[in-house]
């Protein structure tokens, strides 16, 4: 529910332009909502006096407070091209406060509509518990009548893995950590997985964006049901830990496919 506090109001009408579903008017010349809100945020972002707020959200923090002092050009283009996918980790687990911030990452990145239907599921303390489970929706989708590519390229390799996993394992990598993102809309949560994995790597944490644990769950009812992927649908199987490896230079890249219209 949106709150106007009068008293706070300066009728500067900036709430007014930047609203998308046209939802706030002034009416009696008093600001006011018209109708059901798509709670997009714009309208408590942009008022100069805090006199919007949602209730029962948190409140908003001034943007002269934040530093936005990071070097386009050479930092953080210099950053996205040295990550890497990380198959190497330390037998060290992450810091609560850590995932903490991994996850504020997460709330902070958009949705389609605001709708905020990403769901996060860490699985820290209780990995080993649901390695099994995973690994015999790995197998039950190797053993599958499905018709796909990955499966033609990689059933072979999937056998190997699940018959030495617990002599070699080549699906969690000894990682500390599995966060499960979930949503109804796929891009919703890539979307927060994608800024998840920048924080981590600027946290000295390394992630690797596993798809065969994506297409285990998928075949596993036992964790159908524990994810609610009945309504929702896997976005994204991240392990996190702290690299046991370093690289010392940038993969090689394709030339880009681009077109100027």
């Amino acid at each position: 529910m949106v709150k106007i506090d009068l008293d706070k109001c300066i009728k500067c009408k900036s709430c007014i332009r930047d609203c998308f579903p046209e939802n706030i008017i002034l009416q009696n010349d008093e600001i006011s909502i018209k109708g059901p809100c798509m709670m997009c945020g714009h309208c408590v972002a942009i008022c100069p006096t805090k006199a919007i707020s949602f209730e029962g959200y948190e409140d908003s923090e001034e943007l002269k407070n934040l530093n936005y002092n990071i070097e386009a050009d050479t930092t953080f283009l210099n950053f996205v091209k040295a990550r890497r996918s990380i198959r190497h980790f330390k037998e060290k687990k992450i810091e609560k406060e850590r995932i903490e911030k991994l996850l504020e990452v997460g709330r902070f990145s958009p949705t389609g509509a605001n709708v905020q239907d990403v769901n996060y599921f860490v699985i820290q303390d209780e990995l080993e518990k649901f390695k099994e489970p995973i690994w015999e929706g790995l197998n039950n989708f190797t053993n599958s009548d499905i018709n796909s590519l990955v499966l033609k390229r990689y059933k072979d390799r999937f056998i190997n893995m699940y018959e030495n996993r617990f002599n070699d394992d080549k699906l969690f990598f000894k990682a500390p950590m599995l966060l499960v993102i979930t949503s109804s809309s796929k891009i919703n949560g890539i979307l927060a997985a994608d800024k998840i994995e920048l924080m981590a790597n600027m946290m000295g944490l390394g992630v690797l964006f596993s798809g065969f644990i994506e297409m285990a769950i998928n075949h596993s009812e036992e964790l159908i049901k524990k994810f609610r992927l009945k309504r929702n649908v896997t976005c994204a199987c991240m392990l996190i830990g702290y690299p046991d490896i370093s690289y010392k230079c940038t993969a090689p890249r394709k030339n880009i496919n681009v077109e100027w219209l």
